[in-house]
């Protein structure tokens, strides 16, 4: 059921992507080409999700989730979810309200990302399931635990539902499967993500009367930070003539880095394999380096090593070099650093971080 389930949310999306790409390269309309394009768009995100969600159940299931607790801000972490998600509720005529108790706000302990995941996704099942009234998000204090309380007035379910709805790959049932789509993923991710962090997550409902979902997170709370004053706005960085070696042995993934590079007047030079890559190295200058993990001949964590190793040995400056690549685990990004990449992008590619990773090199 669980594979059933997975085929039919992948093709979903892959049907925004195939059937709406095929159709977009006949359609001459600039309006509706637009529209087109934001429904491919919209379509890929939405494929992200589903991978997304797939891999952290396995790492889970294996025991090989890693928290990665840091400070942060509470009332900016809930102001930055509930924006996140007013667009979609204001697309469903939905009021979105959100609020943190005086004595709740702070600065804590914890992995805000994961935090961001579990609100994330009980604000958007809130919005997903609710007609018409207002989606809440409220957070205070309890027994000197954090309490998040997400509110809808939407369908709700019933006790039997209640006593489903945080397993592994199950929904609440195949109705609702085919009515909102979905995983069934999404709940006991945050089950298992509250459990790690030493709280629990619960929910309410009566069928027809909107649901009640309620975290408690006991996070360690810090001595509040002085205000950060606001970072100065980089100023826009021209990338003309940079100067980029990519080493990507997928034709698509190139062509996928020349559309997103070439407007900007950046020089591509495209290789498919490391060896090549360093062969390349040894003909030309570049300013940047673009480096898939799995290639034929020499793989990237190889050519990356070769790379650094060179420029220890002839005291050159040093490179920027830039991870590209789909292995996206947190291993990954480990071997990435530890083979001397400056940083790690996991495709699919989000272009305002590979213009933003690129402008550095300007910045110096």
């Amino acid at each position: 059921m669980f594979l059933a389930n997975m085929s039919h949310e992948l093709r979903t999306p892959l049907n925004g992507v195939i059937a709406i790409g095929d159709r977009l390269a006949d359609e001459e309309d600039p309006a509706v080409r637009r529209e087109m394009a934001a429904l491919v768009s919209s379509s890929g995100r939405l494929l992200e999700q589903v991978l997304g969600d797939i891999l952290d159940v396995s790492k889970i299931e294996a025991g090989e989730f890693q928290l990665t607790p840091a400070p942060f801000d509470l009332v900016q972490l809930v102001r930055g979810m509930a924006e996140l998600h007013a667009a979609a509720a204001e697309a469903k005529a939905l009021t979105l309200r959100w609020s943190v108790s005086p004595e709740a706000a702070g600065t804590y302990e914890g992995d805000a990302a994961r935090i961001s995941q579990i609100l994330s996704n009980l604000l958007a099942n809130a919005v997903k399931f609710t007609g018409e009234g207002e989606v809440s998000l409220e957070v205070d204090c309890v027994d000197g635990a954090l309490r998040f309380v997400v509110r809808d007035t939407g369908v709700g379910f019933d006790g039997d539902v209640r006593e489903r709805l945080f397993k592994r790959f199950v929904q609440a049932d195949q109705s609702i499967t085919r009515q909102f789509g979905g995983t069934g993923l999404g709940l006991s991710i945050c089950a298992a993500l509250a459990e790690m962090m030493g709280g629990g997550i619960d929910a309410e409902s009566v069928t027809g009367q909107g649901a009640r979902f309620e975290v408690v997170l006991p996070l360690p709370r810090l001595a509040d930070a002085a205000p950060e004053v606001e970072a100065e706005v980089q100023d826009e960085v021209s990338l003309e003539g940079l100067r980029v070696l990519v080493a990507e042995d997928h034709p698509t993934n190139r062509k996928v880095v020349e559309i997103v590079l070439e407007p900007f007047g950046v020089d591509l030079t495209m290789v498919e394999d490391g060896q090549a890559a360093l062969d390349a190295l040894d003909e030309d200058r570049f300013d940047a380096v673009l480096m898939d993990m799995q290639m034929p001949v020499m793989d990237g964590l190889t050519a990356t090593r070769a790379i650094r190793a060179r420029e220890a040995a002839s005291h050159g400056p040093r490179m920027l070099i830039i991870m590209l690549t789909a292995n996206a685990m947190e291993e990954h990004v480990a071997a990435a650093q530890a083979a001397g990449a400056d940083l790690h992008l996991a495709k699919p590619l989000h272009p305002a971080q590979l213009l933003e990773a690129l402008a550095q090199v300007r910045r110096g």
